[in-house]
């Protein structure tokens, strides 16, 4: 019982000497309101993992969202830690070992390391971005997806260098350099390539009190399901703001593309099935573009649903992140156009 109860403070001792340390560099990013209250949630988490009867402690991630913190993620890109992976975590529990980004092979391949073959090996490098055989004639009458942006003025890198940390500095009104460029281009090749009718939104929701964004687009969605019912898919398209540029970027064939996340709310009503619409999309991008998704992040508690709670075909896309560049990005587009098509026109009309 005495060895027990000395090895409890031992470790909570270690624990609050490694807060002391971590929390500031964790931190440091930010000030004023935004450190504090970062501070404060990352104390509670440790805490609560600690002392079960902590259980009560709020935790609302949304009060990061009007910042674009990403608050799980930005703590383990801190400590060096991914788990796309999971040699990465090894390695730093075995400082010893000694591992190279090129040793890892993407878990998106899926190979048989006891099978490989020259297809396997060249198959990131040989993808077909458009398939013709998909095209349906086009019905305007009936559009089949809406996109939308609840933070319209998000934009990417453009010709005059920025300053990467301050992530408020990458909004613009010049809607050809950001998520409204992408819109439009994915609302392009859809018609055009895909006869899918698609209404493409640019109303701006985050002029003012940012937190609010999710209540004005909330206004723009309703006007549009009032008059349409429901859509196979309602996009809310933003970007990112991950600060890594590896894992923002990807290549196919020579030309880089911004890498896409999905986000979804778990206390969404309709989130089932949201979920399972997202997997199916995941699962043919990840087919067809193999390290084009990154992942889905998940919010126990999103602003307003993300209004992912106006119809279970309501998704969130993250294309690509302040550090991408608008080529990259507007790249991806006919990439997410694909997808889209698939399931639209290929697997969710013959499943």
């Amino acid at each position: 019982m005495i060895k027990d109860r000395s090895r409890f403070i031992m470790i909570n001792i270690v624990l609050a000497v490694s807060l002391v340390i971590f929390i500031p560099t964790i931190t440091s990013a930010f000030s004023g309101e935004d450190q504090k209250n970062l501070s404060t949630y990352i104390l509670g988490l440790a805490m609560e993992s600690e002392i079960p009867a902590l259980n009560s402690f709020e935790k609302d991630e949304d009060d990061f969202e009007a910042a674009d913190i990403s608050i799980k993620e930005y703590f383990v890109d801190a400590v060096g830690i991914d788990f796309g992976n999971p040699l990465s975590i090894l390695q730093k529990e075995m400082v010893f070992i000694d591992i190279k980004s090129s040793d890892i092979v993407s878990e998106s391949y899926s190979l048989n390391p006891f099978k490989l073959t020259q297809e396997d090996i060249f198959k990131k490098e040989t993808q077909v971005v458009d398939n013709p055989n998909l095209k349906k004639p086009l019905d305007n009458t009936k559009p089949q997806v809406f996109i939308y942006h609840t933070h319209t003025t998000e934009c990417y890198q453009v010709q005059v260098p920025r300053d990467v940390n301050k992530v408020s500095n990458f909004n613009s009104n010049d809607f050809s350099k950001g998520v409204c460029a992408v819109g439009e281009e994915i609302t392009k090749d859809l018609e055009e390539k895909y006869g899918i009718s698609t209404i493409h939104d640019e109303t701006i929701h985050n002029a003012y009190v940012h937190a609010d964004s999710y209540a004005r687009s909330a206004v723009t969605i309703k006007k549009y399901l009032d008059k349409y019912k429901d859509f196979d898919l309602l996009i809310d398209l933003h970007r990112d703001s991950n600060t890594s540029r590896s894992k923002m970027t990807t290549t196919i064939n020579g030309k880089n593309y911004a890498t896409i996340m999905f986000v979804l709310d778990r206390s969404n009503p309709h989130f089932a099935k949201n979920q399972t619409l997202v997997n199916k999309l995941i699962s043919i991008s990840n087919k067809l573009f193999p390290g084009v998704c990154r992942k889905t992040y998940y919010y126990n508690r999103g602003r307003n649903h993300f209004n992912q709670d106006k119809s279970n075909n309501s998704i969130l896309i993250e294309v690509g992140s302040h550090v991408s560049t608008t080529e990259e990005a507007l790249n991806t587009s006919e990439l997410i156009s694909r997808v889209i098509a698939e399931y639209i026109n290929g697997a969710k009309s013959t499943s």
